[in-house]
């Protein structure tokens, strides 16, 4: 099953660019500009604007996009049942995972699949929820594991887990001895307001954790003295260990947590609301045997 005209496309869509689309596609730019040039020709319409060295797709481009993805993931999902057939033991598995997901959880799974799939390798890709969907629905992940539920049609999700976020604070701070325990919280609840005067660490806007402290202080009524934005999760909690400020993380993460200095950890905002983790594949996709399997042990170490 020949795909390259559709995959030729893809990249170019992806890149929007024929230079970086002809790099990925290990090709050379006079090569790709004159498939381009000769496709466009056959079909008798422009499939891209050209805006100086930027590609934007004409709705004629968009159109043959959203086929061409199609017929890359039926070819990838023919490949997967052609590989399960003839031998159920070889294979490649493209999972998809938000970067704290894929460092807590895949290491252990992906060594205890290992055990029984020595053949199949799995290869981890981390973005946002966003990307992972739509690198889904192209085709380009056999399936993903974020906390947001998708929004494409035509996928099949399973609700795994629910996670709740957690605020970290130093153990010696004087709102620790504010905490109350809330029934069917295994952490003490603290009202925001006990440390509203603090430096906050948090995220970039976008993030699942940084979407979550908001809604927490929006629902305390909350806005803090000082917001410092940090690249990752692990750094805005060492923060607060050493007595900086305030941070967040989710519930799962904790276990996975260590600090040179003791914290203690708290639900803030609405003690109802919570994250699901979801796994989510195509439901027309081919699920092999071994990407059965997979499925089976995420559930087990989630």
């Amino acid at each position: 099953m020949n795909t390259r005209e559709q995959e030729y496309m893809l990249a170019l869509d992806k890149t929007r660019s024929i230079t970086r689309a002809a790099e990925q596609l290990h090709v050379t730019q006079p090569t790709l500009s004159l498939f381009l040039t000769n496709l466009e020709k056959r079909l008798g319409t422009p499939l891209f604007h050209r805006l100086g060295k930027k590609l934007v797709p004409t709705q004629v481009g968009e159109a043959y996009l959203r086929r061409a993805q199609q017929i890359v993931a039926l070819k990838y999902d023919f490949e997967m049942e052609m590989s399960d057939l003839t031998s159920g033991r070889q294979g490649t598995l493209h999972v998809g995972g938000l970067r704290k997901g894929n460092l807590f959880l895949m290491p252990r799974l992906i060594r205890r699949f290992r055990m029984d799939y020595p053949g199949v390798d799995v290869i981890l890709h981390e973005d946002t929820a966003e990307n992972l969907e739509h690198a889904l629905c192209a085709g380009e992940l056999d399936l993903i594991y974020i906390n947001q539920p998708p929004t494409h049609s035509g996928l099949h999700v399973e609700h795994v887990r629910q996670d709740h976020m957690l605020m970290v604070l130093p153990a010696d701070h004087p709102a620790v001895r504010r905490g109350r325990w809330l029934e069917g919280c295994h952490y003490p609840y603290l009202d925001l307001h006990h440390v509203e005067q603090e430096a906050f660490y948090m995220l970039e806007g976008g993030r699942s954790v940084r979407v979550v402290a908001d809604a927490a202080l929006r629902y305390a009524g909350v806005e803090p003295r000082k917001i410092y934005l940090v690249s990752n999760i692990e750094l805005g909690c060492q923060m607060a260990a050493e007595g900086l400020g305030v941070a967040f993380t989710m519930e799962s993460y904790r276990r996975e947590h260590n600090y040179p200095h003791p914290v203690s950890y708290f639900r803030v905002g609405d003690p109802n609301y919570y994250l699901t983790w979801n796994l989510i594949w195509r439901e027309e996709a081919f699920r092999s045997t071994y990407m059965e399997d997979f499925i089976h042990l995420l559930k087990q170490f989630a």
